[in-house]
């Protein structure tokens, strides 16, 4: 029974192992065609998991190699180095020495170029909420407004009536003068209240409505020569 399950295991690692190589070949054919079409990202992908199957050296030069065409300079010199780390008597080590003193280089040249051009700082201020918080309470003032003018109009409309029961039968001007006073100045309130009140619930909603479609500002700092410049954008 043992001798068995020896020859059982035996046969499922064997069944196993070409299955493994042609995933591996299969991998490294799709590398290879990548690259030779000029997409090296993909081909980098590929190679990648092809030497996670079978880790072999070579495949460590042929990322770099890609890396390299990508001109991603610090990659590639990581991925030449793994392969004279794993692979110290290659055959092409004198050339991939080269390619890494050409990466030292490259890596330094895109350093002094950061240095001498640090990126734009970009920061997004939110404005939107803002100005919709705004935009309610100058709607809500509006409406407080208007109801205000409401009662003032009211007011003066009870001292026109109040003044003509008072003249019903006749009345001198010194009798109504305090009434019709307090009614000349309610209606005054009133208008005035109803321009503030409308005026108000109209900046409002229109404040509303530009928060609704309006997206954040974005403030650009870009460094320059003896500076630097600060830019806003906003996008509608």
């Amino acid at each position: 029974m043992k001798s068995l399950l020896i020859l059982v295991a035996m046969a499922s690692v064997a069944s196993a192992g070409p299955a493994m190589a042609a995933d591996d070949k299969e991998l490294y054919a799709q590398g290879t065609k990548h690259y030779d079409l000029g997409e090296y990202a993909p081909a980098i992908d590929s190679f990648r998991a092809s030497y996670d199957l079978v880790p072999q050296p070579l495949l460590l030069f042929d990322i770099a190699q890609a890396y390299r065409q990508l001109r991603d300079c610090g990659h590639a010199r990581t991925f030449y180095k793994s392969y004279l780390r794993n692979l110290p008597a290659a055959d092409n080590r004198d050339k991939v020495e080269r390619f890494i003193a050409d990466m030292d280089a490259c890596v330094a040249t895109a350093d002094r170029e950061h240095s001498a051009n640090p990126p734009a700082l970009r920061a997004v201020v939110p404005r939107s909420r803002a100005l919709l918080v705004g935009g309610l309470v100058t709607s809500i003032l509006g409406l407080a407004a208007t109801g205000t003018a409401v009662y003032f109009s009211n007011d003066a409309s009870n001292q026109a009536r109040y003044i003509e029961s008072l003249c019903q039968f006749g009345c001198a001007g010194t009798d109504i003068a305090g009434v019709d006073q307090r009614g000349r100045d309610a209606a005054r309130n009133a208008v005035t209240l109803y321009a503030v009140g409308g005026t108000l619930f109209a900046s409002g909603v229109g404040m509303v409505l530009w928060a609704a479609f309006r997206s954040d500002e974005a403030i650009t700092i870009a460094p320059v020569p003896g500076g630097v410049t600060v830019s806003k954008t906003v996008r509608f």
